[in-house]
């Protein structure tokens, strides 16, 4: 009888433990399983942001390497203007022109040396400009280059008398 009893313990455990122990052990899996899901989501977000930050740098730092050809008004006495033009980026810029804004009542005097063959990095030149006294006291300035690809580039400065 003893041996009957084992056998009926052994057939329930098999019966009905077994198998509520097996559900129980598939639920902890399963919610361990949506937690790593999430956390995988996240590590992927978190890589995502980091490519796209790490494109945006790259951007930044080639397009800081370009040339970048700048222009301001700069006084040299009573009346008496010229325009600095510079090379503010970190590449030599090739044909440098000036374009003043057509409505500017603004000669160039010196307009014989445009377009400036080449422009080093850092460098810069003056133009001995004529201003009427009617003009505007913002006026618009377009300077355009090419870089060392050969890429025509362009850039709207804001002058003030």
């Amino acid at each position: 009888m003893h041996l009957d009893n084992i056998l009926k313990a052994i057939s329930f455990s098999i019966t009905y433990i077994l198998p509520i122990l097996a559900f129980w052990i598939s639920v902890v899996s399963l919610i361990k399983s949506f937690k790593s899901q999430e956390l995988q989501d996240r590590i992927n977000t978190l890589e995502l942001k980091i490519k796209l930050y790490d494109v945006e740098e790259l951007e930044i730092k080639k397009n800081e390497s370009k040339a970048n050809v700048e222009a301001r008004l700069v006084k040299i006495g009573t009346g008496n203007y010229k325009l600095k033009v510079w090379n503010a980026g970190m590449e030599p810029a090739n044909k440098v022109n000036v374009i003043v804004e057509s409505g500017a009542s603004i000669t160039l005097l010196e307009s014989n040396i445009l377009p400036y063959e080449s422009l080093e990095k850092s460098k810069s030149f003056e133009i001995v400009v004529l201003i009427n006294c009617s003009t505007e006291s913002k006026f618009k300035v377009m300077t355009t280059w090419y870089d060392k690809d050969g890429k025509y580039n362009n850039k709207e400065n804001i002058c003030t008398i």
